[in-house]
């Protein structure tokens, strides 16, 4: 009998405390990629509402999140959040990026576990 062990890091949320709709990416870099493909229909459909929540999973292990941090430059998780209101004007993700239409999160492993693994995203 063979079974599967699917194992996924779940701790990190994201809770939008704007007043308007969000979306994010996470990087490696101290600045967000510019994307091989348009991903802005991507971040239309996960469009993170005012006062709604996010749990970004990482799979692979249950601490993947400790393995993103710590292969990242800065040994920090780097979120890059977007207004999907700007995301309307501009139509693409890559123009925010080089516009820097963007704010740039950064935390340590230590940071994050004081917060809960809870990020919150203020105006």
């Amino acid at each position: 009998m063979m079974t599967s062990c699917d194992y996924y890091d779940t701790r990190l949320w994201i809770k939008n405390s704007t007043d308007h709709e969000i979306s994010y990416s996470t990087g490696l870099d101290i600045t967000p990629n510019l994307s091989e493909v348009n991903v802005t229909d991507y971040h239309f459909n996960n469009a993170i509402p005012p006062g709604g929540s996010e749990n970004l999973v990482k799979p692979g292990s249950t601490k993947g999140w400790s393995f993103f941090i710590a292969d990242s430059k800065n040994q920090k998780l780097n979120l890059f959040v977007y207004s999907i209101d700007s995301l309307r004007k501009y139509q693409s993700v890559d123009t925010l990026i080089k516009k820097h239409i963007y704010t740039k999160h950064s935390f340590t492993e230590k940071e994050l576990e004081n917060m809960d693994w809870e990020v919150i995203i203020k105006d």
